[in-house]
């Protein structure tokens, strides 16, 4: 899970999410300051967790 800042670029995401993919991971959360939450797997950005049914803001 990485938490979004207002000076990440897209590309760095981007790279990060490749680099956490290439390292093992099964799943990458970007979530943005507003709560939005973006999830990848290994084929790309999926509309839900495979291991999470559901996140409720705080």
């Amino acid at each position: 899970m990485e938490i979004l800042s207002p000076s990440n670029t897209v590309k760095e995401m981007q790279d990060k999410v490749l680099l956490y993919l290439a390292k093992g991971a099964k799943e990458v959360w970007l979530v943005s300051e507003s709560g939005k939450t973006v999830i990848y797997q290994a084929q790309g950005e999926v509309s839900e967790s495979a291991f999470v049914k559901r996140v409720s803001p705080v």
